[in-house]
């Protein structure tokens, strides 16, 4: 089920180059909460081709599949954490605007935010807040929670299979937890001696302030994953995070099994980092940080022959400088050697 490119607009106003075909505009209209919301398929003179309904504000951008139905998430009336991009619910709606499906992610252990994707066997990528509290993190080695919560918001990704009007089978999912490294207590887990010699680890220590991050604020919010995408092809996953200044590339061809270790998969990585670019310090290396501030919306470009065919693209707030916004894309290193991973020279940074 192929889903087109959209996009939210959020009290601004973009000029661009437009391409022949459609635009689905959801305006946010405020914070988001209840009252009467608008889906907007357009073409390029702005006639209105279709519109949906919805009772509550989106939580990113909605995706119109080629059967015509729409995928919608949006913010639940009581997340049970909240900050930026908080939503909690998702929605799949008729072309006439008949709502077919409607579930929430939105549980003591689990908060949907951000971004959603449709999968090609219909069902639906989900980032995730999943709640850890101040003991389970520093018992993994985290040395400071810095907000009155005592909580910090690890990243989830569950696939969900649509079932009936309302219930959803959780097929597969993956959890930030089981990845992690620290190198300052050997007598908790996780330890490795040498943050660099582990790239394919996330270092529960990397960003600081604690669980609340950059953004401030008094929540448990850790990475602030805001965009997520998947590659049929390669049956991977991409995601970025804002607070990382990175993004990364993880084995969707695993078992949920598989995704909490380190070994299966077409990569034979297990649910471990196959690639992650932006941030060198993150992991320990040298390097320039190349994604200066506020990633969003990782994606590949479709490999279909258009130019850049198959590059992973993303939105950069602050990608030119001086406040100014580009859409970089960037040629991923794949191994020649192994095609479902990703080549990088000992000793230095992935590339490019």
């Amino acid at each position: 089920m192929k889903s087109i490119l959209i996009f939210t607009i959020v009290k601004c106003v973009l000029s661009a180059q437009a391409f022949d075909g459609m635009t689905l505009v959801t305006p946010t209209q405020g914070g988001g909460g209840g009252g009467t919301f608008y889906t907007h398929l357009m073409d390029n003179d702005l006639n209105e081709i279709n519109t949906w309904i919805h009772p509550y504000g989106p939580a990113s951008m909605p995706y119109l599949n080629s059967d015509s139905t729409l995928i919608y998430p949006y913010r639940v009336p009581n997340p049970t954490m909240s900050v930026g991009g908080v939503g909690g619910g998702i929605s799949i709606y008729s072309w006439d605007g008949d709502l077919l499906w409607d579930y929430e992610v939105s549980d003591e252990n689990y908060q949907h935010h951000h971004d959603v994707e449709p999968l090609p066997n219909g069902n639906i990528l989900v980032i995730a807040w999943e709640k850890k509290t101040a003991s389970e993190a520093y018992a993994a080695g985290r040395q400071s929670i810095d907000n009155s919560l005592n909580e910090m918001w690890a990243t989830a990704i569950l696939e969900l299979e649509p079932v009936g009007n309302n219930e959803a089978n959780i097929v597969w999912e993956w959890h930030i937890w089981d990845h992690l490294c620290q190198d300052v207590d050997p007598n908790k887990p996780n330890y490795v001696s040498n943050i660099s010699d582990h790239p394919e680890l996330i270092d529960i220590n990397m960003i600081s302030g604690g669980g609340g991050g950059p953004g401030g604020g008094n929540n448990g919010d850790w990475f602030h994953v805001n965009g997520v995408d998947y590659n049929e092809d390669l049956d991977q996953i991409a995601f970025s995070s804002r607070f990382a200044s990175e993004i990364y590339i993880i084995d969707h061809s695993t078992t949920t099994t598989e995704a909490s270790s380190s070994s299966g998969g077409n990569s034979g990585m297990g649910g471990d980092i196959l690639y992650r670019w932006g941030n060198p310090s993150n992991y320990g290396m040298s390097g320039n940080q190349v994604i200066p501030s506020a990633v969003h919306d990782v994606r590949w470009i479709p490999n279909d022959g258009r130019p850049n065919s198959g590059y992973l693209q993303i939105f950069n707030n602050s990608g030119n400088g001086n406040g100014q916004s580009t859409v970089d894309g960037i040629e991923t290193p794949i191994d020649p050697i192994n095609g479902y991973k990703y080549y990088r020279s000992p000793g230095q940074p992935f590339g490019p």
